[in-house]
């Protein structure tokens, strides 16, 4: 049995080394220009997806929808994965096109908040599609370093974390495919709305 240590006062009270937090992440792209929306990760100095904190009563995939717009300045649609059935009495949610746990860097120092230790975030990870030559990339600086649409075959020149250029990649081709057999998906829709 392993020992268990109260974690130190001057971390985050709520966030020890065995937390899981939820978080929701977004894939944004732009089909037509084979390019993928990046933010640079102030916590990792990695390129990676916009996305962060599933707020309490907040639906996943409003969260994600909810970051790249925070973090980004672009309203990207959600494109829906999840499979189009019928169910009576419920109201269907986009379903995440992956979830997987991460793990999430310490951070010992954030401005006017406590340090978090390591722990972990289970991620809801949605795809997402924008228009990269409309609107202006206005990157939220106390978030993330900066941001920039990146063509899918400069993906392997950036730093980026490790998943990033296979899930872009896989992303697009599913966006690609689908848009070419549109019977093979729900396709496109906004926010959380189920689809009839």
């Amino acid at each position: 049995m392993v020992p268990h240590h109260p974690p130190p006062t001057h971390l985050h009270p709520h966030v020890t080394e065995t937390s899981r937090h939820l978080t929701a992440s977004m894939v944004v792209l732009d089909p037509q220009r084979a390019a993928v929306l990046l933010v640079h990760h102030n916590a990792t100095g990695k390129w990676v997806f916009p996305g962060g904190h599933v707020d309490p009563d907040e639906y996943a995939a409003d969260a994600a929808l909810r970051e790249v717009e925070e973090e980004t300045g672009i309203t990207a649609q959600l494109f829906d994965t999840s499979t189009p059935i019928h169910l009576p009495g419920m109201i269907r949610l986009a379903s995440p096109w992956i979830t997987a746990e991460i793990p999430a860097p310490a951070k010992p120092q954030r401005p006017g908040k406590p340090a978090e230790p390591a722990h972990t975030h289970i991620d809801a990870l949605f795809i997402g599609t924008a228009d990269s030559t409309a609107g202006d990339l206005t990157a939220a600086l106390d978030e993330v370093g900066g941001v920039r649409w990146v063509p899918l075959p400069d993906l392997d020149d950036l730093d980026v974390r490790a998943e990033v250029p296979d899930l872009a990649r896989a992303a697009h081709l599913h966006v690609v495919l689908t848009q070419l057999n549109p019977l093979a998906d729900p396709g496109t829709t906004t926010g959380t709305e189920a689809r009839p």
